[in-house]
């Protein structure tokens, strides 16, 4: 557990990559402009969950059981390959010991649509990364490594090269009225762009900053109900966690309501025997010439608790010493705000400038707890903070072709004071073929989280001696190419 934590943490001092939103199904599978390459890098933004309204309506009125209508083209393959370098110069190290990364990701999928009211989906993935060793372990001096190292610890081997199943499901209807979705699948809740706390159907935090949202599916049995007045419910039984048990499953629901052009509100909520509902809501609606939106969840029960030091940790002493927790009642609430501007910043030339709020109660007070989170198991990154804002502007670039497209984005963790600032550069070499470059800096606070250091004495853990050393990441820098096909 303690391992993986630190791996975690490494992964937030190395280079995270730029943000975008992850494409829908038919944007990413099932149109010739699948293999198109997203051109502008934004914050990742919300994936309305339920497409049953959009199945809805392009499927009214045909009834391809009873005609045996089938499609000319009845299965399509094609995937992604997606290869970055990352380079991240470390305090305290010379150029030539800059941690180094370079991951690679490549999806293939298979998309069979015998008729037009059944479709099935299958996506592997594989990951790799050269600079590790086989067992997925970072030679040094690489982040993984260092942090591994001052820890007196071994990462946890895992495979590399690795794959895994990211989707595989089967869609169809029941009487032209209830659309069903079996099997591993994305379903994204919410409408923040950089923090989704309604994203209660997937395990694994969004990290806001990647450029393709690398989180697998989790496996669901979706039945999605159109309703009159442009609404939609849906409802979900996920066996993800359910260690094998029937009384392990848990459930969810959503409803989403459109009024007009107006707004957009959607409520939702998931339970699992042995836990506590929660509940989330979120809206976006225009205000003036700003999309605003903001969605809200609600932890039910009492007794939260967040780790904490209860003093200063001195040599030769356990961890266990000063290791305390601060404790909530409940309810309690992560909630989102924000706002995003779209302008012609030239002739023919768009930009959109955005801003982001995130309150989480159950964030930390101070930073000083980190390195107790990390042996406990509890870091997870752009979720440490009590309360956090980022801003980004994205633009279409002033080439002739509109290939290229910018993102300066700022991230900051308001509860420590630390802060990353990032410049990235999307340039679509042709239409399947993208180039990426980015550069970002660390500063504020020394020790927060996007600034992260810790220098301690010898301690003790479980028995164990424990030193950190770990200077600060001064800059991250990469580039990437990003094939699809």
């Amino acid at each position: 557990m303690r391992t993986t934590a630190l791996m975690l943490a490494a992964c937030l001092v190395a280079a995270p990559m730029a943000a975008a939103e992850r494409p829908g199904e038919d944007d990413m599978f099932g149109a010739p402009a699948a293999a198109t390459a997203s051109p502008t890098p934004e914050p990742a933004s919300t994936t309305r969950g339920d497409d049953a309204a959009e199945l809805a309506h392009s499927e009214a009125s045909k009834d391809a059981f009873a005609s045996g209508t089938t499609v000319d083209n009845p299965l399509q393959m094609g995937g992604l390959y997606f290869q970055q370098a990352i380079a991240s110069p470390l305090e305290g190290y010379n150029a030539g010991s800059s941690a180094l990364t370079a991951p690679l990701l490549f999806d293939a999928f298979m998309d069979a649509r015998p008729t037009e009211r059944l479709r099935g989906f299958v996506q592997a993935r594989l990951t790799y990364d050269p600079a590790a060793s086989p067992t997925g372990a970072y030679n040094l001096p690489t982040a993984a490594g260092l942090k591994a190292q001052a820890a007196g610890l071994t990462p946890t081997p895992q495979p590399n090269p690795q794959v895994a199943l990211d989707q595989a499901w089967l869609k169809f209807d029941v009487g032209q009225k209830v659309f069903v979705t079996a099997g591993r699948q994305h379903v994204k809740w919410g409408v923040g762009h950089y923090w989704n706390p309604t994203d209660f159907l997937t395990l694994q935090k969004l990290d806001p900053q990647q450029l393709i949202d690398t989180r697998l599916g989790t496996d669901m049995l979706r039945l999605s109900l159109p309703l009159p007045g442009n609404a939609a419910v849906t409802a979900i039984g996920l066996v993800d966690g359910a260690n094998g048990q029937l009384g392990g499953a848990a459930g969810a629901a959503r409803v989403e309501m459109n009024f007009g052009s107006h707004a957009e509100v959607g409520l939702d909520a998931i339970t699992q025997a042995g836990t506590l509902p929660k509940y989330g809501a979120d809206v976006s609606f225009p205000v003036g010439p700003i999309d605003a939106y903001a969605e809200a969840a609600l932890f039910t029960g009492n007794g939260y608790s967040v780790p904490a030091l209860n003093g200063t940790v001195t040599a030769g002493q356990a961890l266990t010493a000063v290791a305390g927790a601060d404790t909530y009642g409940g309810p309690l609430l992560q909630a989102v705000a924000g706002g995003a501007y779209d302008f012609a910043w030239r002739d023919n030339r768009q930009a959109t400038l955005g801003l982001e709020y995130f309150y989480n109660a159950l964030g930390s007070q101070n930073g000083n707890a980190y390195p107790l989170m990390i042996f406990e198991g509890d870091y997870q990154p752009y979720y440490m903070g009590r309360n956090y804002v980022a801003g980004y502007l994205s633009a279409e670039g002033p080439d002739e072709g509109k290939h290229s497209s910018y993102n300066l984005s700022t991230i900051c963790n308001l509860t420590d004071g630390s802060l990353q600032t990032r410049l990235d550069l999307q340039w679509a070499l042709d239409t399947y073929l993208t180039f990426g470059a980015f550069g970002a800096a660390h500063y504020g606070t020394r020790g927060g989280e996007f600034n992260f250091a810790v220098d301690t004495p010898t301690i003790y853990y479980d028995g164990q001696p424990v030193a950190y050393h770990i200077g600060r990441t001064v800059a991250d820098m990469g580039l990437s190419l990003r094939l699809g096909f």
